[in-house]
């Protein structure tokens, strides 16, 4: 099980059904998921409450073998603090053929705690808008990749639209940057991305009226 489809921080989970009475319904609030060093595993630890008058919260824990039993609630029982990060440490871009990629960003929040910030491409074009900046790889460079695509048609993968760049540009770029131009521009609507298993493609993306 991935952490993604685990117990979130900062949530309250009930294991309560249609039929279940209040004495014996439980609330799962979760402060924060761990990992076993070596196994793997992941445990999510919290506080714990029935749903009965007066009942107050205890520590706990849950295992990723008990997660199908609890159902999240719209509105957590207990308000959480924001996560406040002043440090950023590094970024790792996705490899080219992953099939949900994301900009891993490596931050430290005030406490000392590692946080890993995982934005896709129309995160990364939300927040390049919050910043006033642009999206990366969208430049003049990237613009002209766009020109050729639109102008040339028919479908494109990161090599063949490398082999342009590298023949058109000078000095040639390196290949993550086609990759990553190739993203931004269909971020903003001037290329189609398609993916199957272990295939990035692009294709123009036409208005109905034969323009961009």
């Amino acid at each position: 099980m991935t952490a993604a489809k685990f117990f979130q921080p900062g949530r309250t989970y009930t294991d309560a059904t249609d039929y279940s009475a209040p004495e014996i319904t439980s609330y799962f609030h979760v402060e924060h998921v761990t990992q076993h060093p070596e196994r793997g595993h992941l445990r999510a630890i919290g506080w714990v409450k029935s749903g009965a008058p007066g009942a107050t919260w205890r520590g706990d824990f849950q295992d990723e073998g008990d997660f199908g039993n609890w159902t999240e609630l719209n509105v957590p029982l207990i308000d959480a603090d924001p996560l406040i990060v002043r440090r950023f440490d590094c970024s790792v871009e996705p490899d080219s053929e992953d099939e949900n990629p994301e900009l891993l960003v490596c931050c430290i929040a005030e406490t000392g705690r590692p946080v890993a910030l995982l934005l896709d491409n129309e995160a990364r074009a939300k927040l390049a808008g919050l910043l006033g900046g642009r999206t990366p790889g969208l430049d003049e460079r990237a613009l002209r990749l766009a020109d050729h695509i639109l102008n040339t048609g028919g479908v494109w993968t990161t090599g063949k639209a490398h082999q342009w760049v590298v023949s058109a540009i000078e000095p040639a770029p390196p290949i993550y940057f086609t990759r990553h131009s190739l993203q931004a521009l269909a971020v903003h609507g001037y290329l189609i991305e398609s993916r199957e298993p272990g295939r990035v493609s692009y294709t123009p993306a036409y208005a109905t009226d034969g323009g961009r």
